[in-house]
């Protein structure tokens, strides 16, 4: 099995894609109309939508998921949080490694974390980033490496 797309539903959709693209520059890449399907495996479904397929009345603003983006430069980020007074759960901080996130809210307050990547803020220099890429490239290899031997395993039954 393997996960596809993170489905939100969405009040105003448009208002949704518009913020979604204007944040984080995800485009549509599949439009049917109640459903927008973006880059990075984000699935829009306009709320009505939604609401008919599962029978229930959506709820939004329940703090029980987020979604996770990681961005280098979390200033420029920042920037635009302003700009567009985007709603705020938790202002940037750093954490106890020296990472900096924040918190916010989409449209249908969806909470969103956005976390600096490890290449701005380890150690803030050309060697720090190069050691963060180092640890990123490694942990990739071994999941992959997990992935394939799984993919032989199952083959083998």
């Amino acid at each position: 099995m393997k996960l596809k797309n993170i489905l939100l539903a969405a009040n105003d959709i448009q208002a949704s894609r518009e913020f979604y693209n204007t944040l984080f520059g995800l485009e549509v890449i599949g439009d049917f109309g109640g459903n927008l399907v973006l880059t990075e495996g984000l699935v829009l479904q306009e709320r009505t939508g939604f609401e008919a397929l599962t029978g229930k009345e959506t709820v939004y603003g329940g703090h029980d998921a987020e979604l996770y983006f990681e961005e280098y430069d979390l200033e420029r980020f920042l920037d635009l949080v302003r700009k567009f007074q985007v709603p705020v759960l938790n202002e940037c901080a750093a954490d106890s490694t020296g990472n900096r996130v924040i918190r916010i809210y989409d449209p249908d307050f969806h909470v969103i974390e956005v976390r600096e990547m490890k290449a701005a803020w380890t150690g803030r220099s050309e060697e720090g980033a190069a050691g963060a890429e180092a640890i990123e490239t490694e942990a990739i290899e071994k999941a992959a490496a997990g992935s394939e031997a799984a993919g032989k395993e199952a083959a083998r039954e």
